[in-house]
Order: structure tokens, then sequence, then C-alpha cells
């Protein structure tokens, strides 16, 4: 259980629905330049310092449709801290451009300055986050002043990879960005109805960006990962101050109304910027990579099992997808037999391989004509060419796909196991995915996946 599974309240607003949450709007001139934000500030406002969130609205929006259309004001009278939402000075949007942007940033700045003039600001603990257009320009202000931040959170931008890399990050900084995996526009791409190459240049993009803080942050391993349903975590861990990277299974270009509070409780919270060095706190614990998943890739010889590289004993030549046992064999090896790469439904796994998952042992007979299966204290037996199994009690259930024997070797149909066993299981692009919950592992997992192996 992760601690940021809780209820939150149903995101029904829109931009015709009156606020839920209510706001003081400014608008100020100085320095030739009107300066426009909204503010959201607790009831029970004291003297009592408190943290500072600034979230930037998308491209052809404002501050006031950030404050209604998300949760962040919502969140900030529940949990205690202030909320600005600025409106971008020209067209609705932020002006990212290099020639332009230094002017943003100073604009920035100043709202933020006049905020810390105005409450209890606790200034170890500012925080900012940014959607799509919004995204970019968080990025661009926390190249220059990261130094001002505790830590960012980005939405659905990513900044295009020839601006991206032009802004190295001046400072340490941790940094979580959001994705929809279904999210295959934005600034300099290139028009296409293939899905795969809309989703290659959308990835590079992704990857720029977080390689940036990568970089700056001192991280060279691999990420932990963990999935909790359509969530598709990749924890990358620094000295200092980490990188999380958050996918989201068929979701477009929007801010899931449950993702700000994932951002407070399990990211934000986590740190402060005492004298200017990032400091992790301990209010909650850090989110942490599934050890009880086991991550299965068709044609690799390792495997990922509890986050940790492990070398598979078995490696069959069973063929390409769709031939059967007996059919020629292809020149590459295949750990998992595949029938079809639509569904677990048609995979298969071999007994070695079904030992290595978290919690199951799996035992041969010595006729080498079923296999018997014990995980959390139930046993099952899988037989050979036969559609039913064996309950420990004796009793026979009717299963899709009986065990295949394959050069000798016992392998098990990995959506019947997991369904007897209670484990739940997704695949991706040959990518097949074991845990005790639900997951749906999207095609970046999977590619990420198959870096780490």
């Amino acid at each position: 259980m992760q601690d940021y599974k809780f209820k939150f309240p149903s995101p029904l607003i829109t931009r015709m629905v009156p606020p839920l949450v209510p706001y003081k709007k400014v608008v100020e001139e100085a320095n030739d330049t009107t300066y426009t934000w909204l503010e959201t500030v607790p009831e029970n406002i004291g003297t009592e310092k408190m943290p500072l969130v600034i979230k930037l609205h998308g491209g052809g929006t404002d501050g006031e449709f950030a404050h209604n259309a998300t949760a962040w004001a919502r969140l900030a009278v529940q949990q205690g801290f202030i909320a600005v939402f600025p409106s971008g000075r020209t067209n609705r949007g932020w002006a990212v451009e290099p020639e332009t942007v230094d002017d943003e940033i100073a604009y920035l700045n100043y709202i933020i300055d006049r905020v810390i003039e105005k409450y209890p600001i606790d200034e170890t603990r500012i925080y900012m986050t940014g959607m799509s257009m919004g995204d970019m320009m968080s990025l661009a202000f926390s190249c220059k002043c990261g130094n001002r931040l505790a830590a960012l959170a980005s939405f659905c931008g990513p900044t295009y990879r020839e601006l991206a890399e032009s802004r190295k990050p001046q400072h340490v900084l941790p940094v979580m960005q959001i994705r929809g995996e279904a999210d295959l526009g934005g600034y300099g791409l290139k028009a296409t109805e293939n899905f795969n190459e809309s989703f290659d240049q959308k990835q590079d993009q992704i990857i720029s960006n977080r390689n940036l803080w990568l970089e700056v942050n001192g991280i060279t391993g691999q990420p932990e990962f963990m999935i909790d349903d359509i969530k598709n975590f990749s924890f990358y861990r620094g000295e200092e101050a980490d990188v999380y990277y958050l996918d989201v299974k068929g979701m477009g270009h929007r801010e899931a109304a449950w993702a700000p509070y994932i951002v407070w409780r399990s990211f934000f919270t986590r740190y402060r910027r005492v004298d200017g060095k990032v400091v992790r706190t301990d209010e909650i614990a850090p989110l942490h990579g599934d050890e009880n998943a086991a991550a299965f890739v068709a044609g690799y010889k390792y495997a990922l099992i509890g986050g940790r590289k492990t070398e598979l004993e078995d490696i069959v030549k069973v063929g390409t997808d769709g031939l059967l046992p007996g059919e020629p064999e292809p020149e590459t090896p295949k750990i998992i037999y595949a029938e079809s790469k639509d569904s677990a439904d048609a995979y298969y796994i071999p007994v070695s391989a079904v030992n290595l998952i978290p919690g199951i042992t799996a035992q041969v007979s010595a006729e080498n004509n079923s296999v018997t299966v014990t995980a959390y204290g139930k046993t099952y037996t899988f037989f050979k060419n036969a559609m039913l199994l064996e309950t420990e009690c004796g009793a026979h259930l009717g299963i899709e796909k009986s065990v295949l024997e394959l050069d000798g070797k016992i392998w098990v149909p990995v959506a019947e196991l997991c369904e007897v066993l209670g484990k739940e299981v997704s695949v991706c692009d040959d990518v097949v995915y074991i845990a005790d919950t639900k997951n749906k592992i999207t095609k970046g997992m999977a590619r990420r996946i198959k870096k780490a192996l």
C-alpha cells in the first residue's frame, strides 16, 4: 500500500462553473508591466509560515482556468499551503523562446517576491508546477532560478528537444515529470499518421527533458519501477535530489484530477531547500519500486525480479510468434513463448522463470507431465495437454490453456498462472509485467524496462 492512495474530491469543475474554492485576483502595474495572478490562501492563515506552490497554466488559458480546472486550489485549503496561479502576459500563454523567456522569468520572480511580502511564506518550501506550455515555462524558470525552488513537477509538456537542450539547469533540483501515453502531439513534432513514428518523436522530447535533470542531479543508475493500475512510475535516485517519472496508460494531453495529490503528498512534501541545498524530510516515506514484481521480455536472457536484473536459467528456442512446437526454430532465442503479442493470454514462461516470481514456487513432476505451483499457502497442479488444473483438495478446475513441453522443458501459461494465484499481469511490446497489484504497463515503461536489461 502506497502512501498516496487516499480519496479526493470529484473534479466536477469547468470554466462555466463557479470555483469550488474562493480566490483573490491581483493585478499590479510595475516596471512597465501588468502583473496578474490569483491567490488561494487557507482560512486559518496566521503568523506560522506556509509552503507556496506556483501553478502555471497551459497555452490558450490563464490563471483563473488553472485555479478552477485543477485540484491545486482545493489541495491548498486541505493541506495548508498558499497556491498562486499567474496568468501569462500575452496571448494567454508563455513566451518560452530564448529571446523572450528572460522577461517571463522576471515576471514570475516579481509575483513570487510580492507573495512573500504579503504572506508568511516558508521560503525553504517554494514549489512550482506547470501543465503543457506551463510545463515548458516551468522548465525554463527552474533551469535558471532552480535555487528558489525546493522541487518542480511538470505535466504534459515537454519542451521540444532543441530548446530543452539549450537550457542547462544551474542547480540541483528534485523533479517529477508526468506524461500521458497517448499524448503524442506538441511543439516541434512532425505531423504523421503513423502511431509508432509519433510515439518515437514524443519519446525523444521526453527523454531529452528527463536527461537534463538526471545529469545535473548526478544520477547514473537504473531506475526503480512500480505500476499502480494505469500509473507507471520510474524512480531515479540521486544523492541529493531524485527524479520521478510517471506515465499514465491511455491518457492524452491533460492533467489528471488525482495527479496533484500524488505530487503534493508523495513528492513536494519530501523536500526543502535550506541555505541553497536540497534537503529531504521525513514527513512521508518515499515512493519506491515494487519488490514483489517480475518483468520478463521476449528474446531477453535477463528479467527484472523485484527490481533486480536477474539472469534466467532457461533460454529456449521456441519459434517466432504463432509457430507451434515442432515447427522450424528461429535464430533468435526466446525466453517467453507467445502465440500473439496482443494479451497475456498468449504468453508462456518456463518453470525456472516461474520460480523467480516473488512468492511463487513451482515443481515439475518426475514424469515431466505436470507442474505443481504454490503461492500464499495455496497449491495448484497444471497438467500437460490437459485443459484443467487440480487444487490441493483434489478438485478440478477448467482452464483455457494447458502447460506446454518445449525442448524437454515445461512452460506455464502466464494468464492462467496469474489468475489462480491472485497475481496481476499486463503486456506491452513483448514485456510481461507480473505483480500483486493491478497494473497496465505503458509503451514507455516497456522501453525503460528493456533498457534496464
